[in-house]
């Protein structure tokens, strides 16, 4: 129906993030892969390079390639993030990809033998998805005792939250933001 035409799905997210660039380290040679989304390649063994998701996923169920750790998925930079998400005020989240939480869920299924210490990676995304999204919901419930306070509420700033975590909240926020529309002009 046209009411849902617009709505989009955890697959559709999925979708756009595998097009996005990721470093692979190929098992094998050939000529650049000249697509329509753009020319990868050469693939020359042990020679990183960067590539779709999309086609990363498909060369190392190939077992072609492996996937390299994005910078911001290594355990390190997954510490100082969750440090940044305890540490700094609920209306502020730390800088992650758009995608992060779709990227990192395919790279962990189909990849998790090249990720160094995995299960350590698993737990931090986990530990900073659970503190954005309680600084998300701790934001929503501050904006309706404002409105609920009689301070009108004409915008939310949503600077940094991810694909998915604006997915989340989607219906969510459209509904009381409308809610709170008809409040503030009756």
């Amino acid at each position: 129906s046209l009411k849902n035409a617009n709505r989009f799905t955890t697959s559709d997210l999925e979708f756009y993030a595998e097009n996005e660039h990721v470093s692979i380290v190929p098992r094998f040679a050939a000529p650049a892969l000249n697509l329509i989304c753009g020319d990868y390649g050469p693939f020359t063994p042990q020679r990183e390079i960067e590539v779709p998701l999309w086609l990363a996923i498909a060369l190392k169920q190939q077992m072609k390639c492996f996937i390299r750790c994005p910078e911001w998925m290594t355990v390190e930079s997954l510490k100082d993030i969750k440090e940044q998400e305890k540490s700094s005020e609920i209306g502020s989240l730390a800088d992650l990809p758009f995608h992060y939480m779709e990227i990192s869920s395919m790279i962990l299924q189909v990849a998790a033998d090249d990720i160094a210490d995995v299960d350590r990676v698993r737990s931090l995304l986990e530990d900073i998805e659970n503190l954005r999204a309680h600084k998300i919901r701790f934001g929503l419930v501050r904006m309706g005792e404002r409105q609920m306070d009689g301070q009108a509420v004409n915008y939310i700033r949503l600077n940094k939250v991810s694909a998915m975590e604006l997915h989340s909240i989607r219906g969510l926020l459209f509904t009381t933001l409308k809610e709170f529309y008809k409040m503030y002009k009756g």
